[in-house]
């Protein structure tokens, strides 16, 4: 009997020393994943496509190679247009961006007041932005002007002068103004632009009643004429070739002062009606 006891008691005291004890750390476990930073949250990609047309208004099949910037609180941002003119800007925070799109030869166009806000919309699309190459072949070479009593008639001389090319009129800017150096700055494009129409041998003519320049003897001349050419409406969307106008315009508002800015605007030399 006594033999049971001492072995009930050893079973007992083995027990006992067997019990987990409660209240003592144990060792440190592996480091788990780091978790997503909370400022990525507040981020998102903003991204566009443009399209780049030539000075006589046909679309490009490569639009790379446009440089797209805008300003990251003081810092400026750029990226690259691709060859269907797609590109991106990642990581970008809420805010309001403006836009730059520049290429050698063209010129450069603006957007303004691009509201990106990330969350639940992480992808912020520009609408499209046309591109246009600067008038060389198509700018105006020179201006021959006939004075007369009552009109003034000029003939106007691109420097492809030729059948097998004819300029939009819509594509053709007329500027007249007191000041020497008349600009859109300092005048209005003229609504007389709508009539100047190819004359048959390759150039262009126009007719200015000069009442409308203030008077038959012109008694607040003298008046300053230029003419330039830029792509104000281009011939066809993307790759769809087609001689109707689109009514699509290369040209941006200030938001500074409301004014059209027209990147590609090339004028001519100023003619001086006395």
């Amino acid at each position: 009997m006594s033999k049971t006891i001492a072995c009930f008691i050893s079973i007992l005291l083995f027990c006992y020393s067997c019990k987990k004890e409660t209240g003592v750390p144990g060792p440190a476990g592996p480091a788990g994943n780091t978790g997503l930073d909370g400022s990525l949250l507040d981020t998102g990609t903003i991204s566009g496509n443009l399209a780049v047309y030539d000075e006589f208004s046909w679309p490009l099949a490569d639009s790379s190679g446009v440089a797209v910037s805008l300003d990251l609180n003081g810092t400026p941002v750029s990226t690259t247009s691709d060859h269907s003119g797609n590109y991106y800007f990642h990581g970008l925070p809420s805010g309001t961006y403006n836009l730059t799109y520049q290429k050698p030869n063209f010129g450069t166009m603006k957007v303004f007041g691009i509201s990106h806000s990330p969350g639940s919309n992480l992808h912020t699309i520009v609408p499209e932005v046309y591109l246009l190459q600067n008038p060389v072949k198509t700018a105006v070479d020179s201006i021959r002007m006939t004075d007369s009593y009552y009109y003034v008639f000029l003939t106007i001389y691109l420097d492809t002068s030729s059948l097998s090319y004819v300029q939009f009129q819509h594509n053709f800017m007329l500027l007249i103004g007191t000041d020497p150096n008349p600009s859109t700055a300092n005048t209005t494009g003229s609504i007389l632009s709508n009539y100047i129409t190819p004359d048959g041998s390759g150039a262009y003519s126009l007719v200015i009643d000069k009442s409308y320049l203030g008077g038959i003897n012109q008694s607040s001349g003298p008046y300053y004429i230029s003419v330039g050419t830029y792509n104000r409406y281009i011939r066809a969307f993307k790759n769809q070739y087609s001689l109707f106008d689109t009514g699509m315009g290369g040209y941006y508002v200030d938001p500074s002062d409301g004014k059209f800015v027209f990147p590609n605007l090339k004028l001519s030399k100023v003619i001086t009606v006395p």
